[in-house]
């Protein structure tokens, strides 16, 4: 579940198109990798995305070619910013 309250705008590190899908990694500030998980929720730009993979501060997440045409996602290129969201935990 998300709050729709932006906790950050972080810069794409990396995008990169594999066939019509594509893995994009994100630098996220400290505190907002600490405690976060492979496999975890978290809305990127509005469109919930699930962590594929996690090191240090780089977060990644794979985008399906439907991601991509449906949300603005699929624009994206190194050097851009976009907001971000954890999902709720129990008593946020």
């Amino acid at each position: 579940m998300f709050t729709g309250i932006v906790q950050s705008c972080v810069p794409v590190i990396s995008f990169k198109h594999e066939g019509g899908n594509a893995v994009m990694t994100l630098a996220f500030p400290e505190e907002r990798v600490r405690g976060l998980t492979h496999g975890a929720s978290v809305a990127i730009n509005g469109a919930c995305l699930t962590v594929t993979a996690i090191d240090n501060a780089r977060v990644s997440f794979d985008l399906m070619g439907e991601t991509l045409a449906k949300t603005t996602l699929g624009t994206l290129k190194e050097g851009d910013r976009v907001n971000i969201e954890r999902s709720a935990s129990l008593g946020d």
